[in-house]
């Protein structure tokens, strides 16, 4: 009989108020023209739009196809982060909504190839046969690629993974890095003139939001239940849930403390045998992927019978 932990996933919560308050408004909906233009990036396109919004009465519909095709963000006036960019727990973060690709890709066979010529008492020859491939689903946007120009003409930029909880396709997707950790941005004037956004498969999405906040949130896991027991040879399922602010995490799991705590498993939802009976110890561990903060541990008694 099989047992299962199943736990959901939720990386991104509010953030915690703090005494240092840093709140830098990039972008929050505001219409094009006060004081921000919007331009087509290599074959991606950017225009204004009122079908989604999630703060003030606009949002920016952005097409995207790689990470060199999206929109970019121009600023009349540079907005000045260099003081924010002193504190570790500063982030730039985004809010974008996805649209799922859905429908099919490929399954299409090719035609029979040409017959062979037969002499005079072989006949005809036989038709080749083409070969086919089965359809599949279209790859999804899942990662956020961030170029930002200062006024120094400086370029830097962030990958972000858009890491939801299932279900969560169509929603916003709030997501941040610490300024610390954007790729070359130490070394530029930080008075921010231009933000890129493009995607990493074609998709529509929709920006909502771009600001600086300060997020010290402590990483808060929770693992409904701590023991289980299973039949030799059941598969468990696992997840787990965690709230962390805008902070992006990493997920490990080691199936069997007596040995070490080790990364033996990584993600959110992880399929795992015991291929000996016995009582095991599992470790989940749940970091910021900046090392920003302290990571939590939970663990769960696991019982695997005869």
């Amino acid at each position: 009989m099989l047992t299962s932990l199943n736990v959901g996933l939720a990386l991104l919560g509010a953030v915690a108020p703090t005494g240092q308050a840093t709140d830098i408004s990039v972008y929050s909906g505001q219409a094009l023209g006060d004081g921000i233009r919007a331009q087509s990036w290599g074959g991606g396109t950017i225009q204004e739009s009122t079908e989604v919004t999630l703060l003030g009465a606009h949002s920016l519909k952005i097409t995207t196809a790689t990470f060199h095709q999206g929109g970019i963000l121009e600023f009349s006036q540079p907005i000045d982060v260099a003081a924010a960019s002193n504190a570790k727990e500063n982030l730039l973060a985004v809010a974008v909504w996805v649209i799922e690709n859905k429908g099919t890709v490929g399954g299409s066979g090719s035609g029979g190839g040409p017959s062979t010529g037969g002499g005079p008492t072989t006949g005809g020859g036989t038709s080749g046969q083409g070969g086919s491939t089965a359809p599949r689903a279209p790859k999804q946007m899942t990662h956020l690629r961030l170029l930002i120009r200062t006024r120094d003409k400086k370029l830097s930029e962030a990958i972000l993974p858009l890491a939801t909880a299932s279900g969560s396709t169509g929603k916003w997707r709030r997501v941040g890095i610490p300024l610390s950790a954007i790729a070359g941005f130490q070394k530029t004037n930080k008075q921010i003139v231009s933000v890129g956004l493009a995607g990493d498969a074609p998709a529509t999405f929709y920006l909502g939001e771009v600001r600086v906040v300060n997020d010290q949130t402590p990483i808060q896991g929770f693992l409904p239940k701590t023991s289980m027991n299973l039949a030799l040879g059941d598969e468990a399922t696992l997840w787990v849930s965690a709230e962390a602010g805008l902070s992006i995490l990493d997920v490990a799991w080691d199936f069997d403390a007596k040995d070490g705590i080790q990364d033996e498993a990584i993600g959110q939802v992880i399929y795992h045998r015991f291929r000996l009976e016995g009582t095991f110890t599992v470790t989940c561990t749940i970091r910021d992927a900046f090392g920003l903060k302290a990571p939590w541990t939970g663990t769960i008694q696991v019982v695997v019978n005869p």
